[in-house]
C-alpha cells in the first residue's frame, strides 16, 4: 500500500528553453514562474550554459522563478551538450547570434531523437543564411552572420518547431514555419505565450 502525498509538479526546462531564449536574443525582461532548480531535470543546465555566454539571467531559487535581464550579445564558446541533448537545436539558433564561434560537442544522440537534429537543423539554419557545420556529434556555429526569413521544415519534431520558430521571430523579413503540428506534442500554448511575450506570430 501507498501513503497519501502533496507535490507539486515543476515546469518543464526543455519547453523553457524557447520563450526564455526568445526573450533573451529580443532584449526583453521577462519572470518564468514554477522552475525549480532543484529538480532533477537535465535541460535545466540550459541556465548555465547561457550565463556562461553571458547571458543576464538571475535564478531565484526560494521563489522558483528565473528571470531574463536586458544585456549585450552572446559570446560563443565551446558546449559539451550531451547533459541536456534536447536543447541542441535552440542553442543552434543561440549560436547565430552570439558573437565569435561556438562549438556544440558531445552530441551525437541528437541524431536518433524525432528526426537527425544535427542535420536537420544544419540544414534549415542554412537556408537562413547561417555560418553552421554539420560535425559527427554536433555543430560548429560562427555567429553574427543576419538570419534571413524563408521557407521552413520542421521534420514532424517538436524541438525543431520551436527552434526554428524562435529562429524565424529573430531573423529578417517573414519565415514560414511547415508542420507546425507537432508542437503540441509537448507545448500546446507555444504560439499564445510567445504572442504574450510580443511575437509576431499567426
Amino acid at each position: 500500500s501507498y501513503t497519501g502525498f502533496k507535490y507539486t509538479v515543476p515546469s518543464d526546462f526543455s519547453s523553457l528553453a524557447f520563450p526564455l531564449v526568445f526573450s533573451l536574443l529580443s532584449n526583453l525582461e521577462v519572470g518564468f514562474v514554477g522552475m525549480d532548480t532543484d529538480d532533477v531535470q537535465g535541460d535545466k543546465a540550459l541556465l548555465d550554459i547561457l550565463i556562461s555566454m553571458g547571458a543576464r539571467i538571475e535564478v531565484k531559487k526560494q521563489e522558483k522563478v528565473v528571470e531574463v535581464k536586458k544585456g549585450k550579445a552572446l559570446q560563443g564558446k565551446k558546449i559539451d551538450i550531451n547533459g541536456c541533448i534536447d536543447a541542441l537545436p535552440i542553442l543552434a539558433v543561440v549560436a547565430c547570434f552570439s558573437k565569435g564561434t561556438t562549438h556544440l560537442y558531445n552530441g551525437k544522440s541528437a541524431r536518433n531523437k524525432e528526426c537527425d537534429r544535427i542535420a536537420a537543423i544544419t540544414k534549415e539554419l542554412k537556408k537562413m543564411g547561417a555560418d553552421i557545420q554539420e560535425k559527427e556529434d554536433g555543430l560548429i556555429i560562427q555567429g553574427g552572420t543576419p538570419l534571413k526569413g524563408c521557407t521552413l521544415n520542421t521534420y514532424s519534431d517538436h524541438r525543431m518547431g520551436m527552434a526554428l520558430t524562435v529562429a524565424g521571430l529573430l531573423g529578417k523579413g517573414e519565415s514560414k514555419i511547415e508542420n507546425t503540428a507537432c508542437i503540441k506534442k509537448t507545448y500546446p500554448n507555444f504560439k499564445e505565450h510567445l504572442k504574450e511575450l510580443g511575437a509576431n506570430i499567426v
